[in-house]
């Protein structure tokens, strides 16, 4: 859910494909930097390091992050002051590693887990 008329919430609903990033254990100052709504935008706000897949071809994603998820925007949905994103997932990866999980308001280690790939299959059971 992204806060109704952000620049979150214009930059995905606008795009084609979005990523969402499951940031690992250890990356709470980055999902501080994230929840503020005074950052920079785009990918200046972060040092080039801190980026993966850059290429035009690519959607960038957050360097250390324990898994991706690569979509494709289907609709929002009013939710309040927020709007849902639902989208279709069309590849993602999870590297391993505990994720970094936000409940009560506060940010914990989420339980680990081993790798894995998945890249979406259509209809007719060809990958897309």
């Amino acid at each position: 859910m992204l806060r109704a008329g952000s620049r979150g919430l214009r930059a995905v609903a606008g795009s084609g494909v979005f990523v969402a990033n499951s940031l690992a254990a250890g990356q709470e100052p980055l999902a501080r930097h994230f929840a503020r709504r005074t950052r920079p935008s785009g990918l200046g706000q972060l040092p080039p390091e801190a980026w993966l897949g850059v290429r035009a071809d690519e959607v960038p994603r957050i360097s250390g992050a324990v898994a991706w998820l690569e979509c494709s925007p289907e609709l929002t949905v009013p939710v309040g002051d927020h709007e849902l994103v639902v989208a279709r997932v069309v590849a993602a990866v999870h590297r391993g590693g505990a994720p970094l999980v936000n409940f009560a308001d506060e940010l914990h280690a989420g339980p680990s887990a081993s790798a894995s790939t998945f890249r979406h299959a259509g209809r007719d059971g060809e990958e897309t």
